[in-house]
Formats: C-alpha cells, structure tokens, sequence
C-alpha cells in the first residue's frame, strides 16, 4: 500500500476545505497561481451550498453536486450511493460514465468493496492502483485509480461519493479534502430531501387513511333499525385507523331484517378494502337471493374470485323475521353469537360452515330459532374474546357469557354495549386493543316493556 493510500484511509472524518499551507520558497508567481486556485475554489463552494440550500430534490441536487465538482477534480466517472438501513444496502442513485446498465449491477453490503469499506469504516479512502487493491469490485474496465468518501450526516451514514480515474494515482490529498467538503455537505442536503420527502409521504398516507376512514364509516349503518318488540344497538371500535370488522342491518321485505357481522383476517386499510368487498358482495346477494345458504356460497365463490389466497372472512349472517321472533342463521367461520334465554340459557350459534374465500366449494347450512321476550342475543368479533389483559389473559368467552347474562330484561342495548366495552378494557387494564372491537347486540323486549 503506499503513503498516499495510507493517508487516505486515514481520512478526515470531519470535512475541511482549508488550502494546504504554500511550499517553501514558492515565487511570487506561484503563490498568485496558489491564491487564485484558492479562490477559485472557494467561490465554488459557496456554490455548492447556495445550491443545496435552493432545493429539497435529490434528483435536482446531485447532478448539480457532480457539475460543480468537475471544476475543481479532474475525474472520469463519479457514482453516488445511498444508504438504506433497513436492508443494509448501498444502492447506486447517480452517476455519469459508466457503462450503460452497470448502475443495475451496482448493490453493495456495507463493507463489501472499497465503497463498502469506506461506508462500514466511516472513512475516505485512496486507491492510486485499483488492480492492486483488495477491496476494489470492477464497475468499468478502464478505470486505474479511485477516491471515495463517506456520506454522514452527524454519526448517521447516509451513502458513499466514489469518484473514478483512467489514470494512475489520478486524485491527491488536495482533491480528497475537496471531496470531504462535497460530501459533508451533500450528506446534510440529502438527509434534508430524505425527510422532506417522508413528510409529503406521510401526509399523503394520512390523507388516504383520513378517506379510507371516511368511506368505512359510511358503509357502517347509521343507526340500528328500530323494530317494534326489540331493542337493537352495535358499535365498531377500530384498533387502527381503518377497521377489518364489519355489521351491516338489510330491510329484505316488510318486517323482515338481515343481520351480519364480519371480521377480516388482518387490519387496516388492505383489510378495510376487504372488507368494503365482502359488504357490498352480500348486499347484492340479498337482494337477488332468500336463502341464506346460497347467498353465502355465491359470496364465498366471489370472495375466492377477489382477494388474496392468505386473507379470508368470517361471518354471521341471519334473517330476523319480526313478526315471528324467529331467526334463521348460518356461521362462516366466525365467533359463534351467544343468545341467552330471559329464564339464563345459553345457546352458541355454530351451525353454518367454513370460513369465506377460502374454499371455493364450501356449502353452507341454516339453523333457525324463535327467540323469546327477555331474551339477549350478541354477535362480536374476536376483538372482543381475544383482548389481552397485561398478563396475557384473554377476555374469553366465559367472561363474555357471564356479562350477557346480567341485568337481563333490566337494561337497554345501548347501556349493556357500554357495559361490555367497560368490562374489557377494564381487563386490557390500559393495554392498546390489537384487534377491532365489534359487537351487534339484539335484545326482545318483556311483555312489560313492550306494553310501556
């Protein structure tokens, strides 16, 4: 290795334009030419950071960068790297003279070849022979020598300059305190673009959720159907901005009610967009069908149609003949509603078939039912039965019975709703929800009240 690599890899962390002091016994002309150089040098600097300063574009700022360097180092190509922390990757983002397609080529670990070293190393290095280099990885076959210096922003590694000679021992110390300057500057220029752009990036995300939120609402039902003998109420609680939960009420015919509650296998927007899907899928399916179990196979057939392999829906769906008090239900994979009888019966309501969008063949099954005065009947999502105390403990279903069997007849939907949400987050004990809380409560009026 020779001296002058040897001082290169020492490098100068923090970058100093100042001009090496003139040599003894210089001339007056030298010292002119010394000067003017000098000069020369500085106003391009000055350049440099005016030009910066202008725009937050990293398109716009390196090629820039590049055009003001060439006046002051002579070079035959130039390649600017930047660093991605989350794959630990150097990746190629401008350049100029190298061969058309060698920037695809161009993906490095930090600390593989002379640009990763520098990286890994936090240094700026010399190469005055490439061919004798250890580290160096060939991007064009004429190139003879080679500088490169490390992109920090503070401590932060933000990429790497590399510039390219044709030349033996084509850069001095003089041309690497030069690119030190460069590239401390451009550091900063880039890691100010770089946080520009995730501003605009995550007001633009929360735009997209803030109409995602907004439409989700929307396909919500605005109130519960007020039904002469019952009492309906139902609450949708997103654990994130948009919910993968669903409960949806239908006017069929006269005095003739559709009921469903749904859960998507995930949460947020991509689950939101499922979900929009599946409640406009068994809407239309209403419409044209009256038996529940063909309107399920028709949405599990286009569910399977629609969306990916790995998401998936469950869900409830029932009639609610009004007049008859008379339910007639099928479970697509979902949590089995709990109905309790005014006199503490409890019965689950599993009878249905698999999960939808899965399987495209699945068939599904009625059940049906008469409920009676004073009877509650809950559909949830798995939010609820599911919600983690501190300790791990889940709400669980046998909580959830006990809550659904106090206060029968005593109480109205809304207030046994609030009475359940309490009760889990008094479980969670502070613990943010990691799934949707939803719930669809159904409660048949007693004789008395219905008389009042």
């Amino acid at each position: 290795m020779t001296k002058d690599e040897t001082d290169g890899r020492r490098g100068v962390p923090t970058a100093r334009a100042d001009a090496p002091p003139a040599p003894a016994g210089a001339s007056p002309e030298q010292l002119r030419t010394l000067l003017a150089r000098e000069q020369r040098q500085n106003e391009l600097l000055n350049r440099v950071g005016l030009t910066l300063a202008r725009t937050l574009r990293l398109e716009e700022i390196l090629p820039l960068l590049i055009e003001l360097l060439a006046e002051l180092i002579r070079f035959d190509a130039v390649g600017i790297y930047l660093y991605h922390s989350a794959s630990g990757m150097l990746e190629w983002f401008h350049g100029h003279g190298y061969p058309a397609g060698a920037e695809e080529q161009v993906r490095l670990k930090v600390g593989q070849g002379a640009v990763g070293w520098c990286a890994e190393n936090r240094m700026a290095l010399i190469i005055p022979d490439v061919r004798a280099a250890e580290h160096y990885l060939e991007a064009r076959p004429q190139t003879r020598s080679e500088m490169i210096v490390p992109l920090l922003a503070g401590e932060e590694l933000v990429g790497a300059f590399n510039l390219e000679s044709d030349e033996l021992d084509g850069f001095s110390q003089r041309d690497l305190r030069l690119l030190t300057h460069f590239g401390s500057q451009a550091a900063i220029a880039i890691q100010r673009a770089r946080l520009h752009d995730q501003a605009i990036e995550k007001r633009r995300l929360e735009e997209e959720i803030g109409i995602a939120r907004r439409i989700q609402r929307r396909l919500l039902p605005a109130e519960a159907p007020r039904l002469p003998g019952y009492d309906i109420m139902a609450f949708n609680i997103p654990s994130l901005e948009v919910s993968g939960d669903l409960y949806d009420f239908v006017e069929i015919v006269d005095r003739q009610w559709g009921i469903a509650i749904g859960d998507v296998a995930g949460k947020g927007i991509a689950a939101g967009m499922i979900m929009a899907t599946f409640r406009a899928s068994l809407r239309a399916e209403i419409r044209n069908n009256y038996s529940i179990r063909t309107i399920l196979t028709k949405v599990n057939r286009l569910l399977w149609e629609s969306i990916e392999q790995t998401a998936f829906v469950t869900a409830v769906y029932g009639v609610l003949d009004v007049a008859e008090r008379r339910l007639t239900y099928a479970n697509a994979g979902h949590n089995p509603p709990l109905l309790v009888r005014a006199d503490g019966e409890q019965i689950w309501l599993r009878e249905g078939g698999t999960i939808l969008g899965t399987f495209p063949s699945a068939v599904y099954r009625e059940a049906s039912l008469w409920l009676q005065r004073g009877d509650r009947l809950v559909f949830y999502t798995d939010g609820i039965t599911e919600a983690l105390a501190p300790d791990g403990e889940m709400f669980g279903e046998e909580r959830l019975a006990g809550i659904c069997r106090e206060r029968l007849g005593a109480e109205s939907a809304q207030q046994f709703c609030g009475r359940l949400l309490e009760a889990v987050r008094e479980h969670c004990r502070g613990v943010h929800a990691e799934d949707d809380l939803t719930a669809v409560v159904l409660q048949v009026a007693t004789e008395h009240a219905e008389s009042d």
